[in-house]
């Protein structure tokens, strides 16, 4: 086996696998999994686990768990080598990484377990098993401290590993934490999960392995497979046309992503069809939620005459043919999926940049759906449930609490079912009764301040409540001009009205210098300004900006006396009004509290009502 060019294959646990140390190749370098990825990986992984585990199970009984076969791994090296080359498989190994890092700050177990799977140490030195210097300081950072600034990202790599190590935190299940559950999960992890290691100390050999293993003998896609079946229940006359149909229906959803009629089947069927999600209790079965997630083909063999009501040839045909139920939601999927604008699906745009989990949101989106409805009333259902999700995820933000897959699972799958095949008004009075729920219990904006994580919600944000503000005086420009597109050449960026120089202005107005930074970093202290009149001002004092703010956006301006006098289609507005907004020409904490009440006034406007 370790003569040159000889080639090996075994199957190992992630335990022996991760033990070693790895090199990724150059040519492969770049870390690239992006949000569905790591949520499938943990779904996969977590559902499999739990549908071993039973309540009242001791550590032992993991060993009669079932194994899970996470795919082959190409490396060149043979079993001496003391570093392995990664030729196929870094982005597993990657996001395993950050899947042991994770669990070793959920558990003392996994501190234990897992760090030899992370790095090792020699003569003194540590270092990761999976090196690449452009990786270090990220993966120090989360091994340290279980969290890194997405400002501190300085390549793709980086910004994906930070973001996807966030999104473990996201979508992990909550009932698997649980310190017990937990001891579990980590020795199935490690010792029950396997993959086909590939060995070859040859550059060629390793080479063609890969290319054969991606090249040749593909396996055919669950949608594929679930069009063989459909096409076998139709009558042989019309196959042709279904299958033309089929044909084009699946390449216009690719113009989307090379995946996404995987994406568009699991989501047309859990929004009109799935019944059940499986219980948030470890040993819970999965249920259609979950089993379409992973093997839709074999659940609408399964269910297609029960739950979805097709059985003859005709019935089939209808369901298929053009401008029948599986034509119409191909439509309206590529209709929520296409980036939408400020003037048609303005609600849509705004959760295409801030949502929740795809799995999650998409589903919600198309629930209230019916294939009969007419295009002015599928955008109403479509902004309306639009509107619901970005309320749900505004409340929750800015009162620090959790919108993670995980999290919410629950809640935007009853929300799902219970405005499937509604009317628009019916599905629309579902919603403002959730939504007034949802503000009852809002406590309000004291506490939301920016920080190295939610950066990109906070400009959400103000984007929002710059743009609406805009809209009153009857200015025309739009959340996009602020949130992500250029002005002039120029991207707006965050302002921090009050300037960085504690000592050298803000001493006798806060109490120290931790007081100083929170009140700094607090949302009536933050607004959007171009990126270069951001930068000018930065460190300047307060009432020194003000001059400058008046050639602002209008919520910028809203700071000085003189926009209160110069603009009466502002004042005279009565929504303008009922703000309260008022200048501030000084900063205190009295100003700055008022300030709060104003944006809380924004929130009830802009987030009040569907």
């Amino acid at each position: 086996m370790s003569s040159e060019g000889k080639i090996s294959a075994k199957d190992v646990s992630l335990s022996e696998l991760m033990k070693d140390k790895f090199d990724i190749e150059f040519f492969q370098r770049e870390y690239r999994w992006e949000k569905s990825h790591i949520t499938q990986l943990i779904d996969d992984l977590t559902g499999e686990f739990s549908a071993c585990y039973k309540e009242g199970s001791v550590q032992k009984d993991v060993a009669k768990y079932s194994y899970y076969f996470l795919g082959p791994v190409i490396l060149r090296g043979n079993e001496a080598s003391e570093k392995k080359s990664i030729i196929d498989g870094q982005q597993r190994i990657t996001s395993l990484t950050l899947l042991f890092i994770y669990l070793k700050h959920r558990s003392e177990y996994g501190k234990e377990h897992l760090s030899n799977l992370i790095y090792s140490e020699k003569y003194g030195e540590k270092s990761f098993n999976m090196t690449d210097p452009e990786r270090e300081d990220v993966l120090k950072a989360l091994f340290d401290n279980g969290e890194c600034a997405i400002e501190q990202a300085k390549s793709e790599t980086v910004r994906n590993i930070i973001e996807r190590f966030n999104d473990i935190n996201d979508v992990f299940p909550d009932d698997i934490i649980r310190e017990h559950n937990i001891k579990h999960f980590i020795d199935w992890l490690m010792n029950k999960v396997i993959v086909v290691r590939v060995l070859s100390d040859s550059d060629e050999q390793t080479q063609k392995i890969f290319e054969t293993m991606n090249d040749r003998g593909l396996s055919l896609t669950p949608a594929e497979m679930l069009k063989g079946y459909v096409i076998s229940k139709i009558a042989e006359e019309h196959r042709h046309v279904i299958n033309n149909i089929w044909k084009e229906k699946i390449e216009r959803l690719h113009k989307i992503s090379k995946d996404a009629d995987l994406k568009f089947f699991q989501t047309w069927f859990r929004a009109k069809y799935a019944n059940k999600m499986r219980e948030g209790k470890v040993g819970s079965k999965n249920e259609d939620f979950e089993i379409i997630g992973t093997k839709f083909h074999q659940w609408f063999q399964d269910h297609h005459k029960n739950i979805i009501g097709i059985e003859t040839e005709d019935e089939f045909y209808d369901f298929f043919k053009e401008n029948g139920e599986f034509s119409k939601f191909v439509d309206y999927y590529i209709l929520i999926k296409t980036p939408a604008t400020d003037t048609i699906l303005p609600n849509l745009l705004y959760i295409q940049n801030w949502g929740i989990a795809e799995s999650l949101q998409d589903t919600i989106l198309l629930a209230g759906l019916l294939s009969s409805d007419a295009i002015d009333i599928i955008h109403n259902k479509i902004n309306a449930a639009s509107k619901y999700i970005e309320i749900f995820v505004v409340s929750r933000r800015t009162n620090h609490r959790n919108c993670g897959q995980a999290s919410i699972k629950y809640t935007m799958f009853g929300v799902a079912k219970e405005i499937r095949n509604k009317s628009f008004d019916e599905s629309q009075t579902i919603l403002q009764i959730k939504v007034n729920a949802i503000n009852e219990e809002w406590d309000g904006l004291q506490g939301f301040m920016l920080n190295g994580i939610n950066k990109k919600f906070v400009k959400h944000f103000l984007a929002r409540i710059t743009a609406y503000l805009d809209s009153l005086g009857g200015k025309h420009t739009y959340y996009k001009d602020y949130y992500n597109y250029k002005t002039s050449g120029k991207p707006f960026e965050i302002e921090h009205i009050i300037s960085d120089k504690y000592e050298e202005y803000y001493r006798e107005v806060f109490d120290d210098k931790s007081d100083f930074s929170v009140w700094r970093n607090a949302i009536c202290s933050l607004g959007l300004l171009p990126n270069g009149n951001n930068q000018s001002y930065n460190a300047a004092k307060y009432e020194s900006k003000l001059p400058h703010y008046i050639k602002e956006n209008a919520y910028m301006q809203s700071l000085c006396t003189e926009f209160y006098i110069k603009n009466t289609n502002f004042t005279n507005n009565p929504k303008f009004q009922e703000l309260n907004l008022e200048p501030m020409s000084i900063i205190n904490r009295e100003n700055l509290k008022k300030r709060i009440s104003v944006l809380e006034h924004f929130y009830a406007q802009i987030w009040g009502n569907i």
